[in-house]
């Protein structure tokens, strides 16, 4: 099951992290905003692993009940 939305992609991840991320750029572009977050280095981990992380923990027993439910109906 994927996860719906990422919570490193919120608005405040963008707070966070100190940089907005960009909706849409080329590879220039992108590779020029990640040297630019990167800068700021425990902003830029808190806003893209920490979230990330926290993320999982928060939504794992839902996402396993999922599991559970789609091997129960696909048995």
């Amino acid at each position: 099951m994927m996860k719906p939305t990422y919570w490193s992609c919120s608005k405040f991840a963008d707070w966070l992290r100190g940089t907005p991320k960009l909706p849409a750029g080329t590879s220039k572009e992108w590779s020029d905003w990640k040297k630019t977050a990167k800068e700021k280095t425990v902003r830029y981990w808190l806003a893209e692993e920490g979230l990330d992380n926290l993320q999982n923990f928060v939504c794992w027993p839902a996402r396993r009940m999922s599991h559970v439910r789609f091997y129960i109906n696909n048995r």
